[in-house]
């Protein structure tokens, strides 16, 4: 199954936003967290986008999670974001962003 060719831009966008506001100082809520947590997980493990995707329209939502929250801090956030950025662009799809 191939992925849609927007899917990681839009991911990315959405991640980015959460990013900078985070180094900005406003965190995310708990909920918000434990969301990003997982689609990140699932993007170090090689998940689909679409997986990810559910996950960061979960964050973004509020919906509540079907497990705990695992702990997750900024600096994680920007290694997993780093990766993410890292694993689906490169060249010039990288430079535009």
């Amino acid at each position: 199954m191939s992925e849609p060719p927007g899917q990681a831009e839009a991911i990315h966008a959405w991640l980015r936003i959460y990013l900078l506001n985070w180094q900005e100082g406003h965190q995310p809520s708990a909920l918000e967290l434990a969301w990003i947590a997982r689609a990140m997980r699932i993007a170090r493990e090689g998940g689909s986008l679409g997986r990810i995707h559910d996950c960061v329209l979960a964050a973004i939502t509020h919906r509540a999670p079907a497990e705990p929250p695992e702990p997750y801090g900024l600096e994680q956030f920007r290694r997993d974001f780093a990766a993410f950025r890292e694993a689906h662009f490169s060249g010039p799809a990288a430079a535009r962003l």
